[in-house]
């Protein structure tokens, strides 16, 4: 059995609703990197980058501090699930199963993957091959800013993030608290200017 701590970045109206009703909503599409589900980090240091994404998309790149939490905040939760019940792609076993299921719709139909094929992949293998019935959830790690890293030889050359998908909501039905991330502001300030090698505009 795994306890884990997870965080979800929404605008505030939809944060208070998921609070009220105790219900988190379901994400759907192929489109969508680990398929149908609920999503969260495991870093609250990914939600608020995501939450400045989309200040940033609705309004300026100017962050204002008290424009951000007026109108977004980070729900964090825990869960506990045993082990086996993570599908997780970070396993050899689990990361086999995901290739050879690419490899095998794509020699079908090549088109199909062209864009996105992570959450078509694993909604195919959860929605008509069976996982669902051996699995709760899907545990994703991405890999970002391979360009920062040109021209080394380390073979860590990216910055992780790690991300997991519910499948199952009724891992989901407990608190949802709002994760107070006003004390960190400045530490993930000064991640996100090395983490993406840029400063952080303030207003």
């Amino acid at each position: 059995m795994v306890t884990l701590t997870l965080y979800h970045a929404t605008n505030k109206e939809r944060g208070n609703e998921i609070q009220h009703s105790r219900l988190f909503p379901v994400t759907k599409g192929d489109h969508h990197w680990l398929g149908d589900g609920s999503y969260f980090f495991l870093e609250a240091f990914h939600a608020y980058k995501w939450m400045l994404d989309m200040y940033k998309y609705r309004f300026s790149h100017i962050i204002k501090y008290d424009e951000l939490q007026e109108n977004y905040k980070i729900i964090e939760t825990t869960i506990e699930i045993p082990d086996q019940r993570i599908f997780n792609l970070m396993l050899a076993e689990h990361k086999i199963i995901f290739d050879e299921t690419y490899k095998s719709i794509l020699s079908v139909n090549p088109k199909v993957l062209y864009r996105a094929p992570e959450g078509k992949v694993i909604n195919y293998l959860f929605q008509s091959l069976g996982l669902n019935n051996d699995y709760d959830c899907v545990l994703g790690l991405f890999g970002f800013n391979y360009k920062n890293y040109e021209g080394t030889k380390s073979r860590i050359a990216f910055m992780p993030q790690l991300q997991l998908c519910i499948k199952d909501d009724k891992l989901l039905q407990q608190h949802f608290n709002d994760f107070d991330y006003t004390n960190q502001i400045e530490m993930y300030n000064y991640l996100l200017s090395k983490y993406y090698f840029e400063k952080v505009k303030k207003g």
